[in-house]
């Protein structure tokens, strides 16, 4: 009997060995099958990823701008391909936006919550900036109604301090709503995250020049000159830099730099703000400030 129990004891062991071993592979099972619908999931953003900084770059044209109606079309193209990715839908909300189509881009908007990561964390800031551009594009624009929106961009730039496209947006517009010194902070910071953007050396330039730091404003404008040329044809950059070269005594620069922006936009010569930088260079002069 005493052998006999042992070999049951023994066979109910095994069986319950292999039952367990059974469990544990239909445990590991659905752990195995999201691990590797993650991977394939990554692997389709990574090459979506890669035909948006095609497009992009097949979408330049001189002066370092872009052909964003074209960049529309091409990556419409691509929504068999993308869609559903968070890639996509990500940079079709950038694109409406710079297509001057801000409700296009909130309604995509609303769906992205349940866009892949990290392009759901990313969405309220895309949110934010088609907001600003329906703002923006109301006749008389309020300020007021603008400036309303900065809880929500500081609790963005809270909660992704380390992104590059945050911060410089962020300084973006804080430079729109007047906080200068808050718009150089957070653009150098984006600069010092990423380094080749001419969005913060832009804002830089402005933000320089509004609380007299012409040396800097001179510095950062030549260096978002040399990453986006078509900024020449941008006034209120160009008025910057013309007068901050007047402000740093280099009179002769800032008046080579209202000719670049006369060529490039004749409709400004004789404006208000043309008459305002002729007459800062003018009080330069007046002044003594003038080393060539």
């Amino acid at each position: 009997m005493t052998d006999r129990v042992q070999r049951e004891a023994s066979k109910g062991s095994a069986n319950g060995s292999k039952a367990a071993a059974r469990r544990r592979r239909c445990f590991l099972l659905p752990l195995v099958l999201f691990s590797l619908a993650a991977a394939a999931a990554e692997d389709r953003q990574s090459v979506c990823e890669e035909n948006w900084k095609q497009a992009y770059a097949a979408s330049a044209t001189t002066g370092g701008a872009h052909d964003y109606v074209a960049l529309l079309n091409s990556w419409k193209a691509l929504e068999g391909q993308c869609k559903g990715s968070g890639v996509y839908e990500f940079r079709l909300a950038t694109l409406y936006i710079a297509n001057n189509q801000p409700k296009l881009a909130l309604e995509l908007l609303n769906s992205a919550q349940a866009w892949p990561l990290p392009y759901a964390r990313l969405a309220p800031l895309v949110r934010l900036k088609t907001q600003m551009a329906v703002y923006v594009a109301e006749k008389p624009v309020s300020i007021e109604k603008i400036r309303s929106m900065k809880p929500q961009y500081m609790a963005i730039a809270a909660q992704e301090p380390d992104s590059p496209a945050v911060n410089e947006q962020v300084a973006n517009f804080l430079l729109i709503v007047g906080d200068d010194r808050e718009a150089i902070a957070y653009a150098e910071k984006s600069l010092k995250l990423q380094n080749d953007q001419w969005e913060p050396n832009r804002t830089l330039t402005i933000a320089d020049y509004h609380i007299g730091e012409y040396a800097f404003a001179v510095m950062a404008g030549r260096r978002a000159q040399e990453l986006r040329n078509s900024l020449v044809k941008d006034p209120e950059f160009m008025y910057a830099v013309a007068k901050s070269y007047a402000g740093v005594g280099n009179i002769t620069v800032a008046k080579m730099t209202l000719a670049i922006l006369n060529e490039q936009v004749p409709a400004e010569h004789g404006g208000p703000d043309w008459q305002d930088a002729v007459s800062f260079i003018r009080a330069q002069i007046a002044a003594g400030n003038q080393k060539n």
